[in-house]
């Protein structure tokens, strides 16, 4: 039997480009079936226990996702409307603008004291991850909230379904002129389970992402300073950095190809008696 430490060794080497038969000779490796087993069992794994261990060796490992800082909440009880979970972990779409997250989060400059913070919330289309419209400020009121969601709601074009809205169960979305904004405009409002932060992870993740290219990595004088930073990140985010669940593409890249697969939700008339549905994604085609 062979020690996790020797397979560890043996597997570095042969990455490493070292012929098979060093290696065996060096490790005392009976045949060759035994290395390329371990082999591929890390590739099976997709190298990640082999590569982070080699990086942490040579210091190469990324640190920059490592800081926890505390989270901003804005839960005060049941203040207001409750409403039901209707996305359910399901973080998933084949259409723009069916299912949209929010969530306010905590940003800080200068020494970081309680003096010295500012506060995020933006809303994130779930078909593709960007991030739709945002918004920085010193209070996070209902206002602060609310004066976002009419931004998102003049900038949404006719669509042949509704949208639902997705956040936590902080004060800002129980308030009553948020609750009737959605049900003014039609819009579906659904909320995470009450200390329950998975239920809307995937706007805790792109929040963690603007963290780490600003605050995380980058010391701000002053609150406009922050601003900008956020700005520019926001704006590289969603124009400038791919995504492999996005074939390789930006946000807005994708959403813009997009658009051309979905004719039929956009508007555009065909001359004949067929409707054709797209589905980007899979791209199935069916005719009625």
């Amino acid at each position: 039997m062979f020690s996790k430490e020797i397979k560890f060794a043996a597997v570095s080497a042969y990455l490493s480009g070292m012929p098979q038969s060093q290696i065996r000779q060096k490790y005392h490796i009976k045949g060759s079936a035994t290395l390329y087993n371990w082999v591929h069992l890390i590739q099976t794994l997709g190298l990640a226990g082999v590569e982070n261990k080699i990086m942490t060796i040579n210091g190469l490992l990324c640190t920059a996702f490592n800081r926890l800082t505390k989270k901003y909440n804005a839960y005060a009880g049941t203040v207001g409307h409750i409403a039901t979970n209707r996305v359910k972990r399901r973080f998933t779409t084949d259409r723009p603008c069916q299912k949209v997250l929010t969530d306010v989060t905590e940003l800080r400059w200068g020494a970081g004291s309680i003096a010295e913070r500012a506060y995020f919330t933006a809303f994130i289309d779930v078909y593709n991850g960007e991030i739709l419209t945002w918004n920085i400020g010193l209070h996070p009121t209902v206002e602060f909230v609310t004066k976002l969601l009419d931004e998102l709601l003049k900038q949404r074009s006719e669509r042949h379904y509704r949208m639902t809205i997705h956040s936590d169960q902080g004060c800002q979305y129980q308030n009553r002129d948020y609750v009737l904004r959605l049900a003014h405009n039609r819009v579906f409002q659904s909320m995470s389970r009450k200390a329950t932060c998975l239920d809307n992870a995937m706007a805790e993740s792109i929040f963690h992402i603007v963290k780490v290219g600003t605050v995380h990595n980058n010391h701000y004088q002053n609150d406009d300073e922050l601003k900008s930073a956020v700005t520019d990140y926001v704006y590289y985010y969603n124009n400038k950095r791919i995504k492999t669940k996005l074939a390789g593409k930006t946000p807005v890249s994708f959403r813009s190809v997009s658009r051309l697969n979905f004719a039929p939700i956009f508007g555009v008339q065909f001359n004949s008696d067929w409707v054709v549905f797209f589905s980007t994604r899979s791209q199935v085609f069916q005719c009625i």
